[in-house]
């Protein structure tokens, strides 16, 4: 809803719950994400046995019945309060993640996530009425993390604030703007399966800014062209191409049919394209 998923859009979402297309298609990643949270939690309460394990469940507000959670586990664990010299058990949300690169996430025991699941742990504390969540995740199949997020009185009115709006346009039947969002493509596309063989004139604003994309897109794709021959000369037989103590991009090579490899070709690193990504939504969104 905030646009910051990269999995979903607004405009995707609001079609799923209006009924107008099917639900995400699961992929591997998603499959496996699944398969390995059992693991990952299992990896979480091991480090933690002062911890009591609760199940997650599925909860909404009495007075917000539209806001909703599933945790994936949470836990009890036992607390002091010196000024009241008395014990009691305080209430954590525990959620699990999977990743393969380790984009997005900092330094452990902070709460630098990635801000989608920031938005997403901090809607579960708003819901449940927690003030504290952990966050597991396994990054590559073998580095594991804990972070902690805090209860955050600003993120919660910018969450709820956009989830009333949300709930509204889907009541109204209010269709949101379309958006740069791949996933809203996609959607788009579902809308309309059939081809008839008919005409559409468009508007002169539609038309103007697809063929002002298409034509800066190739202009693009030329330029990108040629600093990628630049940068495959400069490197010659090398696998990394680096700058400013970076891994920028590499050399690889697909191999062929008979077992041999192909001719080299060049593929930016996984860090680097998350961050022009990044970087490109930030300038959409300003825009």
């Amino acid at each position: 809803i905030l646009g910051l998923s990269p999995w979903e859009s607004h405009f995707s979402l609001w079609h799923r719950k209006r009924g107008l297309v099917g639900p995400v298609q699961e992929s591997a990643e998603m499959e496996w994400g699944k398969r390995l949270e059992h693991a990952v939690a299992d990896k979480f309460f091991e480090n933690h046995p002062e911890m009591y394990r609760l199940a997650g469940g599925t909860w909404t507000r009495s007075d917000r019945p539209w806001q909703v959670a599933n945790p994936d586990a949470r836990a009890e664990v036992p607390m002091w309060d010196e000024e009241q010299q008395d014990g009691y058990d305080e209430r954590i949300v525990v959620e699990i993640k999977t990743a393969m690169y380790d984009t997005g996430w900092g330094q452990q025991g902070t709460d630098q996530i990635p801000v989608y699941y920031l938005c997403q742990v901090r809607w579960y504390l708003s819901v449940l009425g927690l003030r504290r969540a952990y966050v597991a995740v396994l990054i590559g199949g073998s580095d594991y993390r804990e972070y902690i997020v805090e209860r955050s009185e600003s993120d919660e009115e910018i969450l709820l604030t956009a989830g009333e709006a949300f709930i509204a346009s889907i009541s109204t039947g209010t269709r949101p703007d379309i958006d740069t969002h791949s996933e809203t493509y996609q959607v788009i596309r579902e809308l309309h399966p059939e081809i008839d063989g008919s005409d559409c004139e468009l508007d002169p604003g539609i038309a103007e800014a697809y063929l002002l994309a298409e034509a800066t897109s190739r202009l693009a794709e030329a330029d990108l062209t040629g600093a990628k021959s630049r940068v495959l000369d400069a490197m010659g037989n090398a696998k990394y191409a680096l700058h400013a103590d970076r891994k920028i991009a590499f050399r690889t090579a697909r191999t062929r049919a008979d077992g041999t490899p192909g001719t080299p070709y060049l593929q930016l690193s996984k860090t680097e394209l998350d961050q022009i990504k990044n970087l490109t939504k930030e300038a959409r969104n300003a825009a």
